[in-house]
């Protein structure tokens, strides 16, 4: 899976968020509501592979130390990759947010 595709998804649905954690599939925020981009279930090395796309060797090394890094800034573009521990658990999750008109000028 490359992270183009879900852009290319996310901006077809009109989506304003796109969220990826372990345990359940892409998310995208749609009108306020979240809703399935998919049906399969993430695993904590896609949401890296995914958002390891967009990362530089400084948010590698961010990532690795502090279990978190802001991935990407970009005018309306905003990337987040953390490690979240849950119950007994850690997982991997990514929040992009785009504004509209920052979609349209990547086509």
């Amino acid at each position: 899976m490359h992270i183009d595709d879900l852009l290319i998804h996310m901006e077809a649905r009109d989506a304003s968020d796109l969220y990826l954690k372990s345990g359940v599939p892409p998310m995208l925020r749609i009108a306020g509501n979240l809703v399935p981009a998919g049906e399969v279930p993430l695993t904590d090395e896609a949401v890296y592979g995914l958002a390891e796309q967009l990362m530089t060797d400084r948010h590698r090394q961010e990532f690795a130390e502090h279990h978190r890094a802001d991935i990407l800034s970009l005018g309306d573009l905003e990337a987040y990759l953390a490690a979240v521990r849950g119950d007994d658990t850690e997982a991997i999750g990514a929040a992009l947010a785009f504004a509209r008109q920052q979609l349209e000028s990547m086509n």
